[in-house]
């Protein structure tokens, strides 16, 4: 067993990293090495229940680090990881070393920037840490007209969270079908429902930020100026791949994987979303989801202590807006049949089916149904279409009859 493990990166997939070693039974030493300055926390809560007053959610009780002898530097930037003889140094920001006997890259994403006028003013805004979320928050009080730049998960979420605060909330987004390449047709039932709580969404394209001391105004390429108090840039992120290119990782978007999370270099794994896994029957997929930085972690802690493989990993990610939940699994849009589960005459469900085996849905508050969707993409055998059309069909008859 490695004597050691050293996690790079303090979000999601690197926190649950330290914590899956220790549930199996890992022994050595694990440190936990933090960019921010603060303990590692959920970061989805931030467009959804911080923006409403809830708290920070961090990823493990704050006494669990002290508890299971983890090691937790915050603060602490690393720079490489380079092959050693006991298998791994890595080298920090401040110029000292680290050797372990492994190393999880865990460095997730960065907000994507866009080179525009006006885009430093003090008042353009992400939302991708608890600092972003605190300066919005502070903001409230004078918010009324808020211009989000981007309609993806997080720009429509922090709509949805803004609405509630009272602002009007204007979305603008070159793409004219917005959320539909990963929603499919549950886009447009989100869409109408920003639309019924009185959100704005335009198809255009930013050319500038105008103001002086502070963004006052939107300007697009259109010619069309809104006026606004915040301007919140929500255009999607890259990973984070700093670390993994000075260690000569291979990289192509992300940090290639195998199905277990092993990098191109021995004893370094990569987990979370600067990482594309393998998918057994979708290929090599890079996933933005906190679930699925989960499933990495567990599926690195058992390789480091010698357990056999969990179960095969399907993707799987959800967007919560208004009362609406939307959840997506495997790899929806891509097959050569599909078929709908209606519900009161609305689509409740969509399965893409490949030869006669799902490979990936959508569903539309159907949670419990999406659980057994997820086993039969994780079986990969034929399924009956009339099975999963029939609304009246309980979908674990299809996974118990498999």
């Amino acid at each position: 067993m490695t004597a050691s493990v050293a996690i790079v990166g303090g979000g999601q997939a690197g926190a649950s990293t330290a914590a899956a070693l220790r549930r199996r039974g890992y022994s050595g030493g694990i440190t936990l090495l933090c960019g921010e300055d603060v303990a590692p926390y959920e970061r989805p809560p931030l467009s959804k229940g911080v923006l409403m007053g809830g708290p920070v959610v961090p990823v493990l009780p704050a006494a669990f680090y002290a508890e299971n002898d983890i090691d937790l530097r915050l603060g602490t930037r690393v720079e490489r990881v380079t092959a050693a003889p006991a298998g791994v140094l890595l080298g920090i920001a401040d110029g000292s070393e680290l050797e372990a006997g492994a190393a999880v890259i865990a460095t997730g994403t960065r907000p994507r920037q866009l080179s525009l006028p006006g885009r430093h003013l003090p008042n353009v805004l992400t939302l991708t840490t608890v600092e972003d979320a605190q300066t919005l928050l502070a903001l409230r009080p004078d918010l009324r007209r808020v211009v989000i730049i981007g309609a993806g998960f997080i720009g429509t979420e922090t709509a949805a969270g803004l609405v509630g605060w009272g602002c009007e909330v204007l979305i603008i987004e070159p793409v004219p079908d917005p959320l539909s390449a990963r929603l499919l047709w549950a886009a447009d039932v989100v869409l109408d429902r920003h639309a019924r709580a009185g959100v704005r969404v335009v198809c255009d394209s930013v050319s500038a930020i105008s103001g002086q001391v502070h963004a006052e105004s939107v300007v697009c390429a259109s010619g069309a100026e809104y006026p606004c108090d915040v301007v919140i840039i929500a255009v999607g992120n890259v990973p984070a791949l700093e670390v993994a290119e000075a260690s000569g990782l291979h990289c192509d978007g992300a940090i290639v994987c195998d199905g277990r999370g092993r990098t191109s270099m021995d004893r370094v794994f990569a987990a979370g979303d600067v990482a594309s896994w393998h998918y057994v029957g979708l290929g090599h997929l890079r996933v933005e989801h906190f679930r699925t930085a989960i499933d990495h972690a567990d599926a690195i802690a058992a390789d480091v202590v010698g357990d056999p493989p969990p179960r095969a990993l399907v993707p799987w990610f959800w967007t919560d807006q208004y009362e609406l939940r939307v959840e997506v699994a495997g790899l929806p849009g891509r097959g050569d049949r599909v078929v709908r589960r209606d519900s009161h005459g609305h689509i409740r469900m969509s399965f893409d089916l490949v030869d006669g085996v799902v490979r990936g849905a959508v569903g539309l508050d159907a949670g419990r149904e999406m659980r057994s969707v997820i086993e039969l993409i994780r079986s990969g055998t034929t399924v009956d279409p009339e099975l999963l059309m029939d609304p009246d069909t309980d979908l674990r008859r299809a996974v118990a009859n498999r």
